[in-house]
């Protein structure tokens, strides 16, 4: 059904604000009659269902996408209620101000020669190491990490690297909760769509992405 009312084409770009004002219309059809006996009991199922971003070619057009992604995001969260996980409450005062900031950066690209890799790997390498502990958290084996400049990476930083369970999402969050990270970074949402998902969930007080 999602794939269906949601899925957009890249190279379709006739009538292209016809075919965004057709989008949210779905969207507002689907939040208001999607079947709950559809509903997805676990982010997993839902990530086996779409596993893609069916609206990522929104970001190729050239327009405002906040009313449609705000519209998609209640969807999601209706018909799947477990993306709206919480584990720690958001922007809570860190208990002792006088240990360093804990901060986690994810991305299923950071283990890869990608451009989000590049973009980040200053910020992640030059934060000062006596205010910030600095991890960074994807779901590939280290065996697995190749690239070269990945594989770089890895090697100075192998100590900090959290290797998330590819194939359980729910444990993937958990397992960034048990490390009580003061900030969570995303430094993309919308590239993959396992961190995409995951970003419903509260797993740190502090949440940011960046542009990727």
């Amino acid at each position: 059904i999602l794939w269906l009312f949601l899925h957009s084409s890249y190279y379709n770009l006739d009538n292209l604000d016809e075919q965004r004002r057709i989008l949210l219309e779905n969207i507002e059809l689907l939040k208001r009659f999607y079947p709950k006996s559809l509903y997805f009991e676990k982010i997993d199922d839902f990530h086996n269902a779409v596993k893609i971003n069916l609206v990522y070619s929104l970001s190729y057009q050239n327009r405002n996408n906040k009313q449609i992604m705000e519209a998609l995001c209640q969807l999601y969260r209706t018909i799947c209620p477990d993306l709206n996980f919480t584990g720690v409450q958001k922007g809570i005062s860190r208990v002792d101000k006088n240990k360093k900031i804990k901060v986690c950066f994810f991305s299923e690209l950071l283990t890869q020669d990608s451009s989000v890799l590049r973009d980040r790997l200053g910020i992640i390498t030059k934060l000062p190491r006596n205010k910030f502990e600095v991890y960074y958290a994807s779901f590939m084996k280290p065996d697995d990490i190749n690239g070269k400049l990945s594989k770089f990476v890895y090697n100075k930083l192998k100590k900090y690297y959290i290797q998330l369970p590819e194939e359980d999402l729910q444990l993937a969050r958990r397992v960034l909760v048990k490390h009580n990270f003061d900030i969570l970074v995303y430094c993309e949402v919308g590239m993959r769509v396992k961190p995409m998902l995951m970003a419903y969930s509260r797993l740190a007080p502090i949440q940011i992405t960046t542009w990727g």
